[in-house]
């Protein structure tokens, strides 16, 4: 479909972004098209952990979370579905998600 091929073109682009990469999965994960599903999958569970690892270790500094501080692939529902996302990590990009939309102030 035209979403496909819009975020399949993003993800040539800009190789970087996992969130182009999570959008490419879900577009052909609705069209039922498996193509290099599970390598996705791999790529985006180890971009998400890295995520939560940044936001962990931005909170143990105590620094201020913004929305574009960190990069996360994965919405929680999304991630929910991915069979390599264990509830440990589903846990901590639900949090993560959060924490991104509504922010945290710097204390102290």
């Amino acid at each position: 479909g035209m979403a496909e091929e819009v975020f399949q073109r993003a993800v040539e682009l800009f190789p970087e972004d996992f969130t182009s990469l999570a959008n490419l999965l879900i577009a052909r994960r609705t069209l039922c098209n498996w193509w290099m599903y599970e390598e996705t999958q791999r790529l985006l569970v180890d971009a998400a952990r890295k995520a939560c690892d940044v936001l962990d270790e931005r909170l143990s500094r105590n620094a201020s979370i913004h929305r574009r501080d960190v990069q996360l692939p994965l919405m929680p529902y999304d991630a929910s579905l991915l069979q390599y996302v264990d509830l440990v990590l589903g846990r901590r990009v639900a949090a993560a998600r959060t924490l991104q939309s509504f922010g945290k102030r710097k204390s102290g």
